[in-house]
């Protein structure tokens, strides 16, 4: 009976503790404890441990008191992991970083940020390696050609509207990632960390997407199904014996949301062959327990070791010594060496168990091609069940051999499905084939009898380029205008000309992207910019500079002339001044032919460091007047002063909203985060970055960082200033 209803009672009992856990957590500044679950008490007993070295900032862990069916104890592990390092810690994080010269390492070893959970960052780190090291295509996705690469850094961020995160198809699918087109893991399991909702597929009604891609599917993250709340994972381990816990075993005793059993189960499914799958008690909470030179002989030999901390789960690809080297999933740049030391504490979690998963050396599967054409007045697209095939853009992907492979066409509004042919034949919009050989299938698209609408394409700038379209009508080039069915989607791509750049569209497109989607609902006209990279107009903005088209565009718009004439000079790296920002954001507020009214001598700019015959004078005084500045404090302005990142938010809301009397942004509401890890709830300009962010002009810096106090330098401010103001 208990085994039948053990799931349900784990879940009630998980959700109930996790709620006081939040709780106390809230009150005492996240303190660490391990709450211990007997299955066979009514009450549960909170178990104090000793804090750690880090002033009780670090999460969770739920043990639950558990048996196999021939007695003998066991626990269940409830990871609860924090999605960014606490604060308190960083010191001692950054301190961990050590050299690896002289020591053993693997390779390449990808460093990938948390999202969905640690325990499924910790896998997908290990099987990144994998495909990259003989075992391929357990990434296969069409980025960096199919090979996954060793950072998160390919693919754009993420907010569930509390907290940014990065995108990684090999820890959780998601609609729109590596051209997927359906729900995945965010969508059907994802809430909020920490939330003990049942996941949105259940309480919504919807299919649950098929697992393939992503390893924390099958590791059981984040799956309310398996008790585990958003970002949990979960592990299972004898209470005091030294033996190891062998999947089989877990298996048999259906503890399904072991992630070691996960973690095999994503291998077989990829057509691996595992030998090895067990976790077992490190040698410094039971004697003869998994040892340092167990860990070493794993590293010889090519193999991670999955890492868990007490709270945390980590994965160690090196050593020097008794010192090993991990990843810590809370950071994307492998060239960060965090380090601790075997059989202690990582950040004042201490070492508890391994997760080990031994693969077959793989065979070498023959891959063949697969290539869908489109045919027909219509348009439509073509997607398959494995991903590879998003036609739209992605027309041939090869396949395994003996792969099945499910074909699905979908015409645009205005269209309708009308055959196969080639390797698929019939009028129904589904395909199945098995890949034997080389396949060519044609997909025909017919229009229905609907009202047409023409697309008309004009040129502007100083360079050459191309715009095409799909479906097919525009080639300009020669073809500027074609008609096209009411309600269909038309695709542009813009293609500069050798020695031309892409500057951006105008008109029906306002992007800077070199694609542009427009529904046709009525004539539309659309004007592409080209500029020529051997009419440059700064001296010291190549055509390479990252900042390029930024610059370029503040430039045709008339908000700047430089910063040096003879050559024309931008300046991109200097930091811009309070001064220069006045004339900034009143060019891009009025235009490139504003000019605020001349201060008569002696006048008064209404600060006090700003005489009546400063340069930025009278850009200051309409500034103020604007209502967008009070200046910086004790009726001065500071018109030398560098502006910092944070500053820079409130200036661009500011100018944007200057119509607003008196504009706020809104204040963050109990436990809503910034999106940023740097900028605190508490911190001045907390609001106005939120904002800026919400509006889409910042996404932050590379590393997920937003720096409020670095300062903002010309270029970077070109790019800020052209999204604020929309600027051509």
């Amino acid at each position: 009976m208990y085994k039948k209803y053990r799931t349900i009672f784990k879940q009630a009992f998980s959700l109930l503790l996790l709620s006081i856990l939040l709780t106390m957590t809230w009150l005492k500044s996240f303190p660490t404890y391990a709450q211990i679950i007997t299955t066979t008490q009514p009450q549960k007993v909170m178990e104090e441990l000793p804090s750690p070295n880090t002033e009780d900032t670090l999460p969770y862990e739920i043990v639950e008191q558990l048996n196999l069916e021939d007695g003998t104890e066991i626990s269940a592990h409830h990871i609860i992991s924090p999605s960014v390092p606490p604060i308190d810690i960083q010191a001692d994080r950054a301190a961990s970083i050590i050299p690896t010269t002289g020591a053993t390492t693997l390779p390449d070893f990808p460093s990938f940020s948390w999202v969905f959970g640690c325990g499924a960052v910790s896998g997908a780190m290990i099987a990144a390696y994998q495909d990259r090291n003989g075992y391929p295509n357990l990434y296969t996705g069409p980025t960096n050609d199919g090979l996954m690469p060793i950072t998160d850094t390919s693919w754009p961020t993420w907010s569930d509207g509390n907290r940014i995160y990065p995108s990684n198809p090999l820890i959780a699918s998601k609609n729109g990632l590596d051209g997927r087109t359906s729900r995945g893991s965010i969508e059907n399991y994802w809430v909020e960390s920490g939330s003990t909702a049942n996941d949105p597929y259940i309480t919504n009604g919807w299919t649950e997407h098929a697992w393939g891609d992503a390893i924390g599917d099958y590791m059981k993250t984040s799956q309310s199904a398996y008790g585990n709340n958003d970002g949990d994972s979960t592990i299972y381990n004898f209470n005091t014996s030294s033996d190891r816990l062998k999947c089989d075993v877990i298996e048999e005793n259906e503890y399904f949301s072991d992630l070691t059993l996960g973690r095999k189960q994503f291998y077989e499914a990829k057509g691996y062959t595992v030998n090895t799958c067990y976790n077992q008690k490190t040698d410094n909470k039971v004697t003869d327990g998994f040892s340092l030179a167990d860990f070493q002989a794993e590293i010889d030999a090519g193999w991670p070791v999955f890492l868990h901390l007490r709270g945390h789960f980590i994965v160690g690809y090196g050593y020097s010594g008794s010192t090993i080297f991990i990843r810590d999933t809370w950071d994307s740049d492998p060239n960060q060496t965090y380090s601790m030391p075997w059989g202690g504490e990582y950040l004042g979690m201490d070492l508890i168990s391994v997760s080990i998963v031994h693969l077959d050396p793989p065979t070498t599967p023959t891959f063949l091609p697969l290539i869908i054409s489109r045919t027909g007045n219509g348009a439509g697209t073509v997607t398959s069940d494995p991903i590879g095939i998003d036609c739209g853009d992605t027309c041939q992907a090869t396949f395994a051999e003996d792969t099945e492979v499910r074909l699905e066409a979908t015409p645009k509004p205005g269209s309708f499905f009308s055959g196969w042919s080639g390797a698929c034949s019939g009028t129904t919009p589904t395909c199945t084939i098995t890949i034997t050989e080389a396949k060519d299938v044609v997909a025909s698209f017919s229009l229905t009898s609907a009202i047409n609408f023409p697309l008309i394409i004009n040129h502007e700038g100083n360079g050459t380029g191309n715009v095409t379209s799909d479906p097919i009508g525009i080639d300009c080039g020669n073809t500027c205008q074609a008609t096209f069915t009411e309600g269909i989607e038309v695709t542009l791509t813009a293609t500069p000309d050798p020695g031309s750049i892409f500057s951006g569209w105008s008109g029906a497109c306002l992007s800077t992207s070199s694609t542009c989607v427009i529904t046709m609902a009525q004539s539309e006209e659309v004007t592409v910019t080209f500029s020529s990279t051997s009419e440059i107009a700064f001296f010291d903005v190549p055509a390479t500079h990252w900042a390029f088209s930024w610059i370029d565009r503040l430039y045709i718009s008339g908000v700047t002339t430089g910063c040096l004439d003879n050559p024309l000079r931008y300046c991109p790296e200097e930091q811009v001044t309070r001064a220069e920002m006045a004339k900034f954001l009143l060019k891009g507020i009025y235009g490139e032919a504003y000019e605020p009214p001349t201060l008569l001598p002696d006048e008064s700019t209404g600060f006090n460091d700003v005489p009546w015959d400063h340069w930025a004078a009278a850009w200051i005084t309409q500034l103020s007047l604007d209502e967008i500045t009070s200046g910086c404090g004790e009726g001065n302005y500071c018109p030398e002063k560098k502006v910092t990142r944070a500053e820079m938010a409130k200036f661009l809301l500011t100018a944007l909203y200057n119509e607003v009397s008196d504009y706020t942004p809104p204040e963050l509401q109990e436990g809503e985060e910034t999106g940023f890890f740097d900028v605190p709830r508490d911190y001045w300009a907390a609001p106005w970055i939120k904002q800026l962010y919400l509006e889409g002009i910042t996404s932050g810096l590379p590393d997920g960082t937003y720096g409020p106090e670095n300062l903002v330098t010309r270029a970077e401010m070109a790019a800020f200033l052209v999204r604020t103001f929309n600027l051509p």
